[in-house]
C-alpha cells in the first residue's frame, strides 16, 4: 500500500517483486471503504467509482438501469445467512423458543422487500451446491414459515401469545446489526413479523461494522443476522469450528452431543460416501435443532462495473469475497 486512510480508503501499487505469470497493468488501485452500499451506488452513478456492490433494496431499479449497458453482474455464491442466536442467553436456550422465532418469519417476503428478490430463501444451512447439502425447501416442515406452528412452539415454551394468554411474558431481545439499509430492513421486518405472529417485542441495536464484529466474537449479543461464506469446497468447512462444542467460530454456543459425535466420525473418515452422509446428517441436526442459527437465505452477489473495466467479470466466481474476481486482481485493468 502506498497510502492508507482508516475508514476511508487505501491505495495500492504493483509489487515490483511479483513473480506471477500475469503482470498487473494498473499503476494504482484505490479501494474505498464504504459500508453502506446505497452510498457506494450513488458514488458509482456519479462516476466517482469504477465498481460498486449493488444495494439490494434498490436491485430492481439499478438492474433495469445498468443491465442494458452491460454494467450489471450477478454471481451465485456458496453462502448462507440466517438469524444467529446466542444459546447462552435465556430464553434462546429453549428449542421451542428458537423454533417459534424461525417459524414466525416469512423469508420469501423478506427477500422481496429487503433484497428485491436478489437472494434465494432456504431452510438448509448447507446449500445444495455443496456436498452433503440440501435443496432450499428440504426442512420446510420443521423451520418453514407457519405462524400457527410458531405460536404452538411459544406456548410449549410457556410464554404468552395469542394461543396462551396466561403464559409468561417474553423478554425483550435485541437484534444487533451493522449500519446499512439492507440490514435495517431485515431487522425491522423480523421485528414486525415477531410482533404480528407471536405478540413479542424486540429491540434493534445499530453499530458500525468493527463494533458488530467485536461484539459477535465477544458473544455480546442476543440475535445476530449473520452467516457463512465457503472458504473451500467441502462440507467440513461449513461445520468444524462452527457447530462443534467449543469451536473457534462457534460464538452462538451450539453444543450438541449428537453433532459432536458425527463431527468426530466424519473428520478423518476416509470413506467418502460415509463422510458426506455424516455431514448431511449434521446439516439436518443444525437446522432442525436451530443449533445457533436459523438459516433463511442463500446469497448471490450483485455488482455494478464500468464497461471499460476488464478482468473483474471475466474472473468472477462464487468464492469472491466482496469484489468480482477478487482472487485475481492482477487481471484487472482498463480497456482503451
Amino acid at each position: 500500500a502506498t497510502e492508507y486512510e482508516p475508514g476511508d480508503h487505501t491505495t495500492l501499487a504493483p509489487n515490483p517483486n511479483w513473480v506471477g505469470e500475469v503482470k498487473p497493468t494498473l499503476d494504482t488501485l484505490t479501494l474505498r471503504f464504504i459500508d453502506d452500499f446505497a452510498v457506494a451506488d450513488r458514488a458509482y452513478e456519479a462516476d466517482e467509482l469504477d465498481f460498486a456492490n449493488v444495494n439490494l433494496p434498490e436491485l430492481t431499479a439499478l438492474r433495469q438501469k445498468f443491465e442494458p449497458t452491460g454494467e450489471y453482474l450477478s454471481v451465485l455464491k456458496p453462502t448462507t445467512v440466517g438469524m444467529e442466536m446466542n444459546l447462552e442467553r435465556p430464553p434462546l436456550d429453549n428449542l421451542d423458543v428458537r423454533l417459534a422465532l424461525v417459524r414466525a418469519d416469512d423469508h420469501d417476503k423478506e427477500n422481496e422487500v429487503c433484497y428485491q428478490g436478489g437472494r434465494v430463501p432456504s431452510t438448509s444451512w448447507l446449500p445444495g451446491v455443496v456436498k452433503g447439502g440440501a435443496e432450499p425447501d428440504t426442512f420446510e416442515d420443521v423451520i418453514g414459515h407457519d405462524p400457527v406452528k410458531a405460536r404452538e412452539h411459544l406456548t410449549a415454551a410457556g410464554y404468552k401469545n395469542a394461543d396462551n394468554p396466561g403464559g409468561l411474558d417474553f423478554p425483550v431481545l435485541t437484534i444487533l446489526i451493522r449500519d446499512d439499509t439492507a440490514s435495517k430492513c431485515l431487522a425491522e421486518y423480523h421485528q414486525e413479523l415477531w410482533r404480528t405472529n407471536l405478540g413479542i417485542e424486540t429491540k434493534i441495536e445499530i453499530v458500525d461494522s468493527p463494533t458488530r464484529s467485536a461484539r459477535f466474537k465477544a458473544e455480546d449479543f442476543d440475535l445476530f443476522p449473520g452467516g457463512w461464506i465457503q472458504d473451500y469446497p467441502d462440507p467440513e468447512n461449513w461445520t468444524i469450528g462452527l457447530f462443534d462444542t467449543g469451536g473457534g467460530n462457534n460464538h452462538y454456543n451450539c453444543s450438541d452431543p449428537d453433532i459432536d459425535a458425527k463431527v468426530a466420525d466424519a473428520q478423518f473418515n476416509t470413506n467418502e460416501a460415509e463422510r458426506i452422509q455424516l455431514y448431511s446428517e449434521i446439516n439436518e441436526l443444525i437446522v432442525t435443532r436451530v443449533c445457533g442459527i436459523g438459516p433463511f437465505m442463500h446469497v448471490a452477489d450483485h455488482y455494478l462495473i464500468k464497461p471499460y473495466v476488464v478482468g473483474m467479470a471475466d474472473n468472477s466466481t462464487g468464492q469472491d469475497g466482496v469484489i468480482a474476481g477478487d482472487w485475481a486482481a492482477e487481471y484487472w485493468g482498463r480497456s482503451e
